[in-house]
């Protein structure tokens, strides 16, 4: 299938491609971008796509969501669209350190700009920040190089740095954090399969972080005004920009309404942060690379310490309106 937005303030109509991802968040926020609410509201409709490796004219003011092509392989023939605008939230996701997802992410993100000379709205992550640190209202520092405790880490800051190498493209890469909602395959199964018997679920500084997370409906949000905004003929530069609820929740309370359907209440117990970090140290040490650790620097990081962000700059640039975290309550 594929979005074809109707006629936009530039008044040039065309049509859009949709695409295969490589990582399940890549596939859920498709569909959540394809849904009749959001896409509906900006005058998109569903109609049908284009078979893999075809060839395609385009004019500017196209929106490419997803291609049906597999990005990560290197050299691969792609479609040709001359000045549309490419959304590309295409990327593998694992923890741990492996060479090889550095390589397919960067891959992935290559052929995607190959697709069209036109805009670009590049799903990043919060965990191209540097991690080793807490991120308090953390503002986007796209020339300075983070520490990093993982190869997607490593691979989404690296990504970003393609995306911006193209200074002739007007772009926009978006930051979400800890992405949740409906359809959500990837943090809640991670949630679920983290919980032991009893109900345990283990937490470095037994969840007490303040944690500004995503839901999906605000990401859609996000991407989309992120489209309006590279339609302009007027904008020509490029942004990095967080995309987050407009409150920040305790992680524990956010991880127990999440899981509010087990068969009895989660109990939550802390461990000490610094405990938590050298023991997952060692796990990495022993794990291969390319597997996932049950246990690492990255995550005890991720939960340990308070992710908050900045999204004034967001605000500004998109007139993005976050709708509260529907997980819990504010803190």
């Amino acid at each position: 299938g594929s979005l074809s937005p109707g006629r936009r303030e530039t008044d040039q109509p065309g049509s859009c491609c949709r695409a295969a991802m490589r990582s399940s968040m890549g596939g859920w926020v498709e569909k959540s971008l394809v849904t009749p609410p959001p896409c509906a509201a900006r005058g998109f409709t569903w109609a049908s796509g284009a078979a893999a490796g075809a060839t395609l004219s385009g004019t500017t003011g196209q929106l490419i969501a997803f291609v049906l092509i597999a990005l990560g392989l290197a050299g691969a023939i792609l479609p040709v669209l001359p000045g549309a605008i490419l959304i590309n939230c295409a990327a593998i996701t694992r923890d741990g350190f492996d060479p090889a997802l550095e390589a397919a992410n960067l891959t992935i993100t290559t052929n995607a700009l190959r697709l069209t000379n036109g805009p670009v709205v590049h799903l990043s992550s919060s965990s191209a920040y540097d991690l080793t640190k807490p991120s308090i209202h953390a503002r986007p520092e796209p020339n300075q190089k983070p520490k990093f405790l993982n190869s997607y880490s490593a691979s989404k800051w690296a990504t970003e740095q393609v995306v911006a190498a193209q200074a002739q493209r007007a772009a926009i890469i978006l930051r979400p954090h800890a992405v949740y909602g409906d359809g959500d395959s990837t943090l809640l199964p991670r949630l679920r399969s983290a919980v032991r018997s009893g109900n345990k679920l283990w937490l470095p500084s037994g969840g007490r972080a303040k944690h500004a997370m995503t839901s999906i409906e605000n990401l859609v949000q996000a991407v989309l005004l992120a489209v309006a905004k590279v339609s302009q003929p007027d904008f020509t530069g490029q942004l990095t920009l967080n995309v987050t609820d407009a409150n920040e929740v305790k992680l524990a309370d956010a991880i127990t309404a999440a899981l509010h359907d087990l068969d009895k209440p989660l109990k939550i117990i802390g461990v000490p942060r610094p405990l938590a970090y050298l023991a997952a140290g060692w796990v990495e040490l022993v794990t291969p690379s390319g597997i996932e650790p049950r246990i690492s620097r990255y995550s005890v990081q991720q939960l340990g310490c308070e992710r908050t962000y900045d999204l004034s700059e967001t605000v500004k640039q998109l007139g993005f309106q976050p709708k509260p975290n529907s997980l819990a309550s504010p803190d």
